[in-house]
């Protein structure tokens, strides 16, 4: 992947061997059981994204600027779970911070809907 710039990196330590993070979160992100490759997915009805599985990290690239990438590494108490948000516009790039924010928002909403966080919601491609 070239050209991409990243717009917003957040990771957490969880205290449960690598292995099993990675399995909840390809369970989480990867609800067809395909975990190696390069493949496409229909988020929602008319709109697809495609997929990278490589090692621990879990790629979804959609629209016509958002990159996900999301990855479990090795930590002194377990795994490091981390998400990466990138621009990988081609045109128009000056509108992606605009769409980026708006999609944060987006996933706050999502994920404060008083039935408790969902682990990483944003890969659906909203706003893509």
């Amino acid at each position: 992947m070239t050209n991409k710039k990243l717009i917003i990196e957040a990771a957490g330590g969880i205290e449960a061997p690598v292995a099993h993070v990675w399995n909840a979160l390809a369970d989480e992100l990867l609800p067809g059981g395909r975990r190696t490759g390069r493949f496409t997915v229909e988020d929602f009805p008319g709109h697809t994204s495609t997929v990278e599985v490589a090692g621990h990290t879990i790629s979804f690239q959609g629209g016509w600027w958002y990159r996900g990438e999301w990855s479990v590494e090795p930590h002194p108490k377990g795994a490091l779970l981390v998400h990466r948000v990138f621009n990988v516009a081609q045109w128009a790039r000056w509108g992606v911070p605009s769409a980026a924010c708006a999609l944060c928002v987006i996933d706050w909403l999502d994920t404060n809907d008083h039935e408790g966080p969902r682990l990483l919601s944003m890969h659906r491609g909203a706003l893509s």
